[in-house]
């Protein structure tokens, strides 16, 4: 059949996803097991007997059959936690299993059936079937074991009185347990199947809903490390600009306005990248952010670098949200007059550790970190890095981020050298040789 072409026949079963196709190819299984019994049972009522037939015998495994099926179905709903225990059921249809196998053994004892292997199946049948519906979803397997038990001694404790033959209650004893073992583990597998099936699908949802909520983070986080350092200059430059139009110095004011707004369209465009999942941070480009922003904010700022473009550009990348944090960082929550962000080659070449160091640092009232250094210590465990943060009481703090270089070609002569930048950033090579 060709994809796509409809099936109208079989749109019901199209509809349903695969944990309720599961669902109900075992539901109609345990059906189809109850309709055997009427098979089996209701032709050897009607046939064994060496006599006139039992109609009685007959319908009363028929009606014992109908009942095992419910039972089985309203079982199944309880191990899926759809419905409560059906308690009631559950004991109607052991009632009629008992009920039933009496009647056999009666009716095996009276002479109305024969003592040939159709009798004797009979007998099996009833308890076998009957245990089905009671082995669905019991929440004990010691409770399973036991039942099993004693319905095989309580069928042979029946033939034994009905008969008086030994071998003969021995041998419907065996066969009763044998049916109830292949019975129990037919209920018990199929149950267990259909449970974890569903498990599975919750756990696919589940899974799916928490990708979702990553990305909600992730993007969250992108917002707030973007828009937090060019908010806080446009806060910066329209106050420097309000204290410069009271002073009558107008054509100064107006620069610091053009910058508001520069920065405001810059803000914009960036926002509108991370939407579209196009942004991607430079460190070169943030060192010279951080570098014009601070020195902006009254801070003198030293950058000293051993190595830049040499690393690896997720590592880049993730120093690159960490100068931008830690640039805004000094700016709204310090009262710093000097900063330095240094980037190093550890001496053994395996990580490279940046840090950003500043005065007139004030300790978080709650003592917490923050939302933003939180996000940078989840972007630097990706690359299996960490984050450190130190603040002395002479209002120091240190924010030091270090990654592994997980192999990275980096030239063993950069590894110890830095190079001072305490003027203008150069907006070429960010490797300097010493000075």
């Amino acid at each position: 059949m060709r994809e796509g072409k409809r099936r109208p026949l079989l749109g019901w079963w199209d509809r349903r996803s695969d944990p309720a196709r599961i669902e109900l190819y075992t539901r109609w299984t345990f059906h189809f097991l109850a309709f055997n019994e009427v098979l089996l049972g209701a032709e050897s009522a009607l046939i064994e007997a060496p006599g006139a037939p039992i109609p009685w015998l007959a319908i009363l495994i028929t009606v014992h059959a109908v009942a095992v099926g419910a039972t089985c179905s309203r079982a199944l709903d309880w191990a899926l936690d759809l419905r409560a225990r059906p308690g009631r059921l559950l004991a109607l249809t052991n009632g009629l299993t008992v009920l039933s196998t009496l009647a056999v053994i009666g009716a095996r004892a009276t002479g109305r059936l024969g003592s040939g292997e159709g009798s004797a199946a009979l007998i099996a049948i009833v308890p076998s079937f009957g245990i089905l519906a009671a082995t669905v979803n019991p929440r004990s397997h010691k409770g399973v074991c036991l039942l099993m038990g004693l319905a095989s001694l309580a069928v042979g404790v029946g033939v034994h009185t009905a008969t008086a033959s030994a071998s003969e209650a021995f041998q419907s004893a065996w066969v009763v347990l044998f049916g109830c073992a292949a019975a129990m583990l037919t209920a018990r597998f199929s149950t267990w199947i259909v449970t974890v099936v569903w498990e599975l699908d919750r756990a696919r949802a589940t899974q799916a809903r928490l990708a979702v909520t990553e990305e909600r983070l992730r993007f969250a986080r992108d917002l707030h490390d973007i828009l937090g350092r060019n908010l806080s200059v446009i806060a910066l430059k329209s106050e420097l600009a309000s204290q410069l139009a009271r002073r009558d110095s107008v054509p100064r004011a107006v620069e610091q306005m053009d910058e508001v707004q520069r920065m405001a369209q810059v803000s914009q465009q960036e926002v509108r990248e991370v939407v579209r999942g196009y942004r991607k941070i430079g460190l070169q480009g943030e060192l010279q952010g951080a570098f014009g922003v601070l020195r902006a904010g009254g801070i003198e700022c030293t950058i000293e670098i051993a190595v830049c473009e040499q690393l690896p550009q997720p590592v880049q990348s993730v120093f690159g949200w960490v100068v931008r944090e830690g640039g805004t960082n000094i700016l709204r929550h310090s009262t710093a007059t000097r900063a330095t962000i240094e980037l190093r080659i550890t001496d053994d070449g395996r990580n490279a550790r940046l840090s950003l160091a500043n005065d007139g640092a004030q300790p978080a009232a709650d003592g917490s970190d923050g939302s933003g250094l939180a996000g940078l210590r989840e972007r630097l465990a990706s690359l299996g890095g960490s984050l450190r943060t130190e603040y002395t009481p002479g209002g120091h703090f240190l924010l030091e981020a270090e990654v592994p270089l997980s192999g990275a070609a980096v030239p063993a002569d950069l590894r110890s050298s830095h190079s001072p930048w305490p003027g203008e950033l150069p907006h070429s090579d960010c490797v300097r040789p010493v000075s």
